[in-house]
C-alpha cells in the first residue's frame, strides 16, 4: 500500500500568490525597493467570552481566514509612507518624530499612527527609522 502525504493536493501556502502580488505592488509603489518584512494579523472572533476579555476574564479566541497583511521596508530618514492596495483607501506619509493623530476623522492611517505612538510612549530611549509599508486587506469585513 502506498502511503500518501498528509498534504497531498493542499496548498502548502494558500496565500502565496497574494504575497507576491503584495510585493510586487510595494515595488512599484516604492522604486524597486525589496521589502524587508511581511506580517500577516489574522481576524478573530470569540467562541465564548464576548465582551468580557477587557474586564479581566478569559476568553476563547478563534483566528478566521479574514485578515490584514503588511510588508515593510526601513529607511534611514523620518519618514513613513503607507499605502493600502484597496485604492478607496488613499495613501499617507507624515514624520515619525512630528506627527498628530486626528480623532475628528477616522481614516484607515490614523490607525496606523496610533500604533506607532503607543511604540513612542513605552520606548521613549529608541529612535525609530521611517518606514514604507503597503497593506492588504483580503475578506476583511467592514
Amino acid at each position: 500500500m502506498d502511503t500518501i502525504s498528509i498534504t497531498d493536493g493542499i496548498p502548502q501556502n494558500p496565500n502565496e500568490e497574494r504575497f507576491k502580488k503584495l510585493v510586487k505592488k510595494f515595488k512599484i509603489n516604492y522604486n524597486g525597493i525589496q521589502p524587508q518584512f511581511l506580517c500577516r494579523a489574522p481576524g478573530r472572533v470569540n467562541l465564548i467570552g464576548e465582551h468580557i476579555d477587557y474586564c479581566g476574564y478569559s476568553v476563547l479566541p478563534m483566528a478566521i481566514d479574514q485578515d490584514i497583511v503588511s510588508v515593510f521596508a526601513t529607511c534611514d530618514n523620518n519618514e513613513v509612507q503607507i499605502n493600502n492596495t484597496d485604492e478607496s483607501f488613499k495613501a499617507s506619509s507624515f514624520n515619525m518624530e512630528n506627527f498628530s493623530i486626528s480623532y475628528e476623522k477616522s481614516d484607515w492611517y490614523e490607525y496606523f499612527k496610533c500604533g506607532i505612538q503607543g511604540i513612542r510612549d513605552k520606548f521613549p530611549d529608541i529612535k525609530l527609522k521611517g518606514i514604507k509599508k503597503d497593506r492588504d486587506e483580503e475578506n476583511f469585513l467592514s
